[in-house]
This record gives structure tokens, sequence and C-alpha cells, in this order.
């Protein structure tokens, strides 16, 4: 009895060590996004990072520019999305006004947002983007979905 607890006193933090130094490797072989860090800015929306967000505005990412996103950012169904977009997917009303005051919506983004917040029936975001009743039900979230699907095709 005596030989067996001292095995497991000398066993145990051996073990342990190899446990965590296996999964600290594995975490380093995985590579960049891997436990869910965001690999671009539209994935830091999506997970509704601001200071994430934040950070890779001022490094130059573009909220605007459409980026490749893993599936568990959004959902299998959107493999695409800009930071713009992604926000709204968060649902963080918070998100999409810090990447207003960033300047990120330029041209008829405003607009094309309030849509897709309305799709979404994320209606405090449509609200503060001042979205009306001039989008098409669903005309903004088919065409997110159609990036997706053209990615399927040869």
């Amino acid at each position: 009895m005596v030989r067996l607890l001292s095995l497991c006193a000398i066993a145990g933090p051996v073990l342990a060590t190899l446990v965590l130094g296996g999964a600290v490797l594995g975490s380093a072989l995985a590579g960049p996004g891997a436990g869910g860090s965001p690999v671009n800015i539209a994935e830091a929306a999506a997970q509704g990072s601001a200071a994430e967000v934040v950070r890779r505005v001022r490094a130059g990412e573009d909220p605007i520019a459409v980026r490749t996103l893993r599936a568990e950012s959004i959902s299998s169904s959107v493999l695409r999305a800009s930071a713009l977009e992604a926000a709204v997917w968060s649902r963080e009303v918070e998100l999409v006004e810090l990447l207003d005051r960033l300047g990120a919506f330029q041209g008829n983004e405003r607009e094309r947002i309030g849509c897709l917040a309305r799709d979404l029936q994320a209606d405090d975001i449509a609200r503060y983007l001042g979205a009306t009743g001039a989008c098409t039900p669903n005309a903004t979230l088919d065409a997110i979905l159609e990036r997706t699907r053209a990615l399927d095709r040869p």
C-alpha cells in the first residue's frame, strides 16, 4: 500500500506536467485563431470584442472589407463578412456605435447595415442606424449568405 501511494505521489505531478505541456503544444501547433482568438477584424466584431476591433482598426484593417470567417464565428452559412456586418450578428449596439465613431460607415453602408439589422431583427441596431421601411426584406441578408454559397461553386 505504501508503494502504491509513493508511486501515485510521484506519478501525479509528472502526469499533470505532461498533460499541461501537451495542451500548450497543441495550442501552439493549431496556429492563429485556435481557441477562439479572432484572426481578423470581422471575427473580432462577430465576437463582440470592441478592444480587438479598435486594435485592428488602428493597425490598418478595413472594417468594410469582406473577410473570411471561421464557421464558429457567426455560422457555417456565413463564412465571408465585413466587420460592420459581423457587428450586427454580435448584437452589440455599442460595437456598432464604436465602429461609427471610428468612421467605418461610408457611402451607403449605414443604410445597408441598417437593413441587415432589420433582417436579423437586431432592433436596437436598426434603430441606432435609422433603418427605415425602405429595406427589401431579407435582401441584405441573402446577399451576404450568397457569398458563402458562391464558395461551394466551381
